[in-house]
């Protein structure tokens, strides 16, 4: 695969396992852009109730929009996105394989990282300096662990937890990582080697 390929590289997992630690090395070592899935989730949070059906339809409608401007960029040579993926949710599922459609009718190059902890780890993560400063959200921690052990306990957030779990055909690859006991530097190492092939 050459450096030129357009490449939309889809990082998930549960709550503080890493994603966007790992994407943003990712980005630095490739020149991909970096998005995580806060961004647009604090604009949609700004304006409607989160546990209202409308935001929900609001945030589908708003990352579909972000990613197809995106793809009309005809500098762009990559994309890097992070998010949770609740797969006990059909509306989320039926989200993501409409981003992943997107993404591949425009000629693009789909990928699926899947990152795995312990809730342990991730209880320990979710304080980390990167994750309080990049999203505002999250910047009570013990708030943030509530929802954490909540989701825990409420939704599917692995794929091999789940029932049934299938991604499209024209997924590229699907690779799960535990990094509970990796490097930043080792994960992103990993995905750059089963994706762009273009870093560092």
């Amino acid at each position: 695969m050459t450096h030129n390929t357009k490449n939309f590289i889809f990082i998930f997992g549960p709550q503080a396992v890493g994603k966007m630690t790992v994407g943003q090395e990712v980005a630095n070592r490739t020149g991909h852009r970096f998005l995580h899935n806060h961004l647009t989730i604090d604009i949609a949070k700004a304006l409607f109730d989160a546990r209202d059906v409308a935001y929900i339809k609001f945030l589908i409608r708003l990352n579909l929009n972000v990613f197809n401007e995106f793809i009309k960029n005809p500098n762009s040579i990559g994309l890097i996105y992070t998010d949770v993926w609740m797969l006990n949710r059909n509306y989320d599922l039926q989200a993501k394989n409409k981003m992943f459609e997107l993404f591949d009718k425009n000629g693009w190059n789909v990928y699926v990282i899947e990152l795995t902890a312990s809730l342990e780890a991730r209880l320990s993560r979710n304080k980390t300096e990167n994750r309080l400063a990049n999203k505002p959200s999250k910047s009570d921690w013990k708030v943030s662990e509530e929802q954490l052990l909540w989701s825990e306990d409420n939704h599917v957030l692995n794929s091999f937890k789940a029932i049934d779990f299938q991604l499209p055909s024209f997924v590229k690859n699907h690779l799960i990582i535990n990094n509970e006991n990796l490097s930043v530097e080792e994960v992103a190492a990993m995905i750059i080697k089963e994706t762009c092939n273009c870093g560092g």
